[in-house]
């Protein structure tokens, strides 16, 4: 199965989940940023997944948001992250969605959704752990398994070193902005869940770029995306860099496809 992940380079404001980037208030942009994801090269791609905060608006609604992805063309399997500020989130975690979309008759229909589940504001117990695993978190596309998690959610204080996490094949986080070194190398939430599920395990960390992460080796090395497990998806990956016009290019993107093998 082949994968298109979208990184958008984006402003952002750390520390705040409602301010990570204003970039996705421009649903416009990040609509034609889909539809280029859907179309370059696109015959055999077959998976879709976006950033975390892809979509930001105060009265954004379900409706609103099929509405916006049924205008697309050559609509693929979507994995979206989208942030709804003015609406509780019923597990306490950060008001932010991870949906999955699957086109039938030319539409797009709903697969499932997921509340993230963590938050820095509250206090992780058992109530916690019980939020994590009571949502559906699996989809499956092509045979393949896969676990949705939703930026923090991938951090194993929330899901207890793996025992909240269900058997699939890919667990993918859609993550908000700039995942940094913190929980790569110091904490190594994302490699250790190879060791907790089986080697075999594909992990995948999709999320908003500020344009000095693109310098950071800890997420960048040798012109490679790093947060891909296990290495032969790692070395499968090709990576494309566009500017709004569309137009490749080698520095200084606006976003990027990262297109993996799995």
């Amino acid at each position: 199965m082949l994968i298109r992940l979208i990184l958008p380079i984006c402003s952002g404001i750390k520390g705040n989940p409602k301010k990570y980037s204003n970039n996705s208030l421009n649903i416009q942009n990040r609509i034609k940023m889909l539809q280029h994801a859907m179309s370059y090269k696109g015959n055999n791609i077959e998976l879709v997944a976006t950033s975390n905060n892809f979509f930001k608006c105060d009265k954004i609604s379900h409706s609103f948001i099929l509405n916006k992805l049924n205008k697309l063309k050559n609509k693929k399997n979507l994995l979206i992250g989208i942030d709804f500020p003015k609406t509780k989130n019923p597990y306490n975690g950060i008001p932010t969605k991870v949906f999955s979309f699957y086109s039938k008759n030319n539409k797009y229909n709903i697969d499932r959704y997921i509340w993230e589940v963590w938050n820095p504001n509250v206090k992780r117990n058992k109530s916690t752990f019980h939020a994590f695993k009571k949502q559906n978190r699996i989809i499956t596309i092509k045979n393949k398994s896969i676990t949705l998690l939703s930026c923090g959610d991938i951090l194993s204080k929330v899901h207890k070193s793996g025992q909240g996490l269900p058997d699939s094949d890919i667990y993918i986080s859609l993550a908000h902005l700039d995942f940094t070194n913190y929980y790569i190398n110091k904490r190594r939430d994302i490699s250790w869940i190879q060791s907790w599920k089986g080697n075999e395990k594909i992990v995948i960390v999709t999320q908003q770029l500020t344009i000095d992460k693109l310098k950071n080796k800890h997420i960048f090395e040798n012109k490679q995306y790093k947060l891909l497990y296990p290495s032969n998806v790692f070395d499968s990956q090709k990576i494309y860099m566009f500017q709004k016009s569309k137009y490749l290019v080698k520095t200084n993107p606006d976003y990027i496809f990262i297109d993996i093998k799995v």
